[in-house]
């Protein structure tokens, strides 16, 4: 198994033993040498978190804001193997999952505790208390995933309940409140369970925008709901035209979303999905970059909304020009065809990546530190007509069969093996 990185890399965070800045794959290393078999991978501003199939927690890069879990200062070029201070255990102590934020980071243990650490601006750590979730948190199950934003975040439990925490000011932590949450202004310095206006408690995916978040609700009707302040609502990131602008026209063919209802607070707006979906396809999982979106339905479509000015939505140029939207961003969902049956989507700030069904990988948008790992630092424009058929592969990764892939906030890394 093989680990490679590119991208950003001014503090170590691709762990390639240098402090340059790569738009090519190249090999990570580890100074203990172990073998890179990585199963989470979580991607900071300027750190990188990984899980081995052993369970061992590694990292490299910055550690300025504590978020290697260490009590040094400085940053790394190598992944090391981290043993938290705080755990109980921490030279036993195996991990299965890790999750970031820009200079946050948590890490699952084996039996489930949720370990939290680095910058606690705007409560991020939600009172770094440890371990912030327990394995016996009653009720809740243990934590399946954590969606980190600019200033808030998410936890999904295996009970399907959501937990929030941090700034609340532009709407991202939705409408309803329990008096007893603990706040500092808009900030929630306590997790606090998520409840629509609707009275949904319970969900099956989440994810955090920069100033947004995306739930899909649990019930027999699953819901997609942006959790957003509309008034904000710049570049579509919501997935509704701003009042006073033009919403897009439905037509028969088309392949534009019907505008969201909006609740009477416009902070949670329901993505009205029904004319898309038959009855056998459902939402089943959502992404999301600082302002563009992706929801993916059982029956492998892709659909997403928001930003584009630096090809954050991969479509052909075509498309663009026949599309009732702008080409610097997509007011309201559409299909992305070139991404059906992707075995595997993730969306960084201002790009993605996916492993495509045909098993290559590939990175789109932002790319000013070549973390599309394209040989060139150019934003990276994919979509070519219905399919990807003749879109480029990650540079170095061809005769190679991809077994994983991730992007931060400008590097990615990608897992694969030698076809022999």
């Amino acid at each position: 198994m093989q680990l490679q990185a590119c991208g950003s890399n001014a503090q170590g965070q691709l762990g390639i033993g240098s402090l340059e800045d790569t738009p090519w794959l190249q090999a990570v290393s580890v100074v203990e040498g172990e073998f890179l078999d990585a199963i989470s991978v979580a991607l900071g501003s300027n750190h990188t978190l990984v899980v081995t199939r052993g369970g061992t927690l590694l990292g490299t890069g910055s550690n300025a804001c504590g978020q290697l879990g260490l009590s040094i200062d400085g940053h790394w070029t190598r992944l090391r193997r981290l043993a938290l201070p705080f755990t109980t255990h921490q030279n036993e102590t195996t991990f299965r999952a890790v999750f970031s934020g820009w200079n946050t980071s948590f890490a699952v243990d084996a039996i489930g505790n949720v370990w939290a650490f680095g910058d606690d601006s705007h409560a991020l750590l939600a009172g770094a208390q440890q371990p912030l979730f327990a394995n016996i948190d009653a009720g809740a199950g243990h934590v399946t995933k954590i969606a980190v934003g600019l200033r808030h975040a998410l936890a999904l439990f295996s009970s399907g309940r959501v937990l929030v925490w941090g700034d609340s000011k532009l709407g991202a932590l939705g409408t309803h409140v329990p008096p007893s949450a603990r706040v500092d202004g808009t900030t929630f310095t306590r997790a606090f369970k998520l409840v629509l206006a609707n009275g949904c408690d319970a969900f099956v995916d989440i994810a955090a925008g920069q100033f947004h978040s995306v739930v899909i609700t649990a019930a027999d009707k699953r819901q997609v709901v942006v959790l957003g302040n509309s008034k904000k609502n710049r570049v579509g990131q919501l997935g509704f035209a701003e009042p006073g602008l033009p919403a897009p026209a439905i037509t028969a063919n088309s392949t534009s979303i019907i505008p969201s209802s909006k609740s009477e607070d416009n902070l949670e707006h329901v993505l009205d999905l029904a004319f898309l979906l038959s009855p056998e396809s459902i939402p089943t999982r959502v992404h999301c970059g600082w302002s563009h979106s992706a929801i993916i339905l059982s029956s492998g479509d892709c659909i997403m909304w928001g930003r584009n000015d630096m090809g954050q939505i991969p479509r052909s140029m075509d498309a663009v020009k026949t599309s009732s939207q702008t080409s610097t961003c997509f007011t309201t969902p559409i299909v992305i065809p070139a991404l059906f049956k992707t075995r595997k989507m993730q969306l960084a700030s201002e790009s993605g990546i996916a492993i495509l069904s045909d098993g290559r990988v590939c990175s789109w948008g932002w790319n000013e530190h070549g973390n599309c790992g394209s040989g060139s630092r150019n934003a990276v424009f994919l979509g070519v007509g219905s399919d990807m058929s003749s879109s480029v592969s990650m540079k170095g990764t061809e005769g190679k069969e991809i077994v994983d892939a991730w992007c931060g906030f400008g590097h990615a890394f990608i897992s694969m093996t030698v076809i022999t």
